[in-house]
């Protein structure tokens, strides 16, 4: 893995000041504090001091950053020694000052039209100064050597600092130059506001802008922001780092559910029973599933001993819980450059634990859940005549107590025809030209499919057919087909409703009872012609046919089937509660077997 250098505390130091008129402040100058005041920048001083040969740097136009890095390198000269070798006193090009206007690009600017505009500034207007001051590593480490990269930061991140505290940053112009007499390179700004800009409260005039500090908060983030702009290769490097690390974290939480469900895990020899129910008591009766919303500290404990035994017993349990943590491990072990980046890093693995602790938890209370049904099934007469007659392994349901037997499937059949013709509406909201968007139809095949469609619907207005009369013509049987062959929803339902009628088919085929056995076909056979109606009725709705035993009163409406859906459940559950049985979970116990 890159590692990127690692900081305990910021590098940048800036100092600060708001002087207005008639006030001074202190400052060093030529290694001495010095006090001075507002006149000292009006004139244009300030000005002469930051633009003295001796100390400040200057650069062609046509120098950036590569060709400072190769100049330095052919150099023989360390980094600090290099940047002296740019001191003004050095150069024969009169045009390079050393004074940039820092808020607009990092040319040479005249000395004489800097001191000019601060001349002609309005005594009620505030004048700002800051001495930005990296620290030498934080230069030679970047080598920081072009003047375009100074300006570059400090004109984005001086723009944001006076956007913080209030101030217009369009309206802001400043001059600059970087001093590198000493062996820490800095920059000396001054800057101010080019109109009043600020709003008084409870007022549309616009005035000066008066406040004489800038809050603490926000020169700590402008210290921060310069940093970061300074390492951006440190941060680029982090920042790729992080995402990859993130990127494989969250592929394996993509998949989490499916590679957790693939684990083959037998909890039975663990004689945990006790806290297995006490843990699927306590969500069921509260109508929970998930960990966060589990407030009873004994069932979190019992979860915890569950998942604690599981990882021991089970290697492939254990081996899931290394990987999941080695992806967590991959984000801590990742280099912080600076205190921001080690609070991101440090969040980031803090939520991510726990969101793993969840995960595996959950995982726990999923499982107790199937293992405690799986219990509850064995116990009741009803559950295991009810699960068994979709399992292999049938049981003679006869000796059993005195039950509805397969009246009660059918309820149970009805219910599911509900859900499935539910499933038939979603699938065919697209209009019908969405049927025929294909580009390997059959021209053939897409004539026959509109003649019949132009058949049955000139049929449908012209006579007066019954529901079941349409599903039986030819034209229906036709369309019907086609979709099968083109309409690749359509294909999908019916490769699921196939795979049902042949797993529905086995298990009545294995009954030894004739009259149970005859019973379980005629409870198909319904159920095979009520979806073909069901079909026949999401071509009709595309017909847009109106009137007839196809409109809202039709006993396939979808209001009707929602209808019929609360009866049967209604009654289903009835039922159940005469034997203390839970309809949710003799449902979902048959679902997860079966269907």
């Amino acid at each position: 893995m890159n590692k990127a250098i690692k900081r305990d505390s910021l590098d940048v130091i800036a100092m600060f000041h708001s002087i207005g008129k008639n006030e001074k402040i202190t400052i060093k100058k030529h290694g001495l504090e010095t006090k001075v005041g507002y006149h000292w920048f009006r004139s244009g001083q300030a000005i002469d001091y930051i633009a003295r040969a001796d100390a400040v740097l200057v650069q062609p136009n046509n120098f950036n950053q590569d060709k400072l890095n190769h100049i330095f390198l052919k150099s023989g000269k360390e980094e600090i020694e290099f940047m002296n070798t740019f001191l003004k006193k050095y150069s024969k090009d009169e045009k390079l000052t050393g004074i940039y206007e820092f808020t607009k690009d990092a040319n040479d600017v005249s000395i004489e039209e800097a001191k000019r505009t601060l001349q002609g500034l309005d005594d009620k207007q505030r004048i700002y100064s800051m001495v930005f001051s990296p620290k030498s590593s934080l230069v030679i480490e970047n080598r920081l050597f072009s003047k375009k990269e100074w300006v570059r930061i400090l004109q984005k991140e001086i723009k944001t600092l006076c956007a913080k505290n209030g101030l217009d940053q369009n309206k802001i112009k400043g001059y600059m130059g970087i001093h590198v007499n000493t062996k820490t390179p800095h920059a000396h700004l001054i800057f101010f506001e080019t109109e009043p800009a600020f709003s008084k409260k409870n007022s549309k005039e616009k005035v000066w802008f008066n406040r004489n500090y800038f809050p603490y908060k926000t020169i700590f983030e402008f210290k921060e922001n310069t940093q970061r702009e300074i390492d951006h290769k440190l941060y680029k490097e982090y920042q790729t780092i992080l995402v990859k690390s993130k990127g494989s974290l969250y592929d394996f939480k993509r998949n989490f559910k499916q590679n957790v469900n693939k684990l083959n895990l037998n909890l039975e020899h663990l004689k945990l029973q006790s806290e297995i129910e006490k843990v699927a008591l306590y969500c069921y009766s509260n109508k929970i599933k998930t960990f966060n919303r589990i407030t009873d500290d004994d069932v979190k404990k019992s979860i915890v001993k569950i998942h604690n035994a599981i990882k021991k017993d089970h290697s492939s349990y254990r081996d899931f819980d290394w990987r999941y943590e080695q992806f967590l491990n991959s984000i801590s072990n990742i280099q912080a450059y600076d205190k921001r980046a080690l609070k991101e890093l440090g969040d980031i693995f803090e939520k991510e634990t726990k969101d793993k602790q969840t995960k595996l938890y959950n995982f726990v209370i999923q499982t107790c859940l199937n293992l405690d049904r799986k219990y509850k099934m064995e116990k009741s007469p009803y559950q295991r005549y009810l699960s068994n007659f979709y399992t292999e392994n049938r049981i003679d349901w006869t000796k059993e107590l005195d039950l509805p037997k397969l009246k009660d499937l059918n309820s149970f059949l009805q219910y599911k025809k509900v859900e499935i013709v539910e499933k038939l509406e979603i699938s065919f909201k697209s209009e019908i030209d969405d049927f025929v968007q294909h580009n390997q139809i059959d021209l053939e095949d897409l004539k026959s499919f509109k003649v019949s469609w132009a058949k049955l619907k000139n049929k449908i207005k012209t006579e007066k057919c019954s529901l079941n009369q349409i599903v039986k013509t030819n034209e229906m049987n036709e369309i019907l087909s086609y979709l099968s062959k083109y309409n690749t929803e359509f294909q999908i339902f019916e490769t699921k409703y196939d795979e049902m009628l042949n797993a529905f088919n086995e298990k009545i085929s294995k009954l030894t009872d004739y009259k149970a056995k005859s019973n379980g076909y005629q409870i198909q056979s319904e159920f095979v012609e009520d979806i073909q109606k069901a079909k026949a009725l999401v071509v009709l709705s595309k017909m847009n046919s109106k009137g007839g035993k196809y409109s809202s009163t039709n006993e396939y409406n979808m209001n009707f089937l929602w209808k019929e859906k609360y009866k049967q459940t209604k009654a289903i559950r009835e039922f159940y509660k005469q034997f203390d049985i839970d309809m949710e979970d003799v449902i979902d116990y048959v679902i997860e077997n079966s269907w």
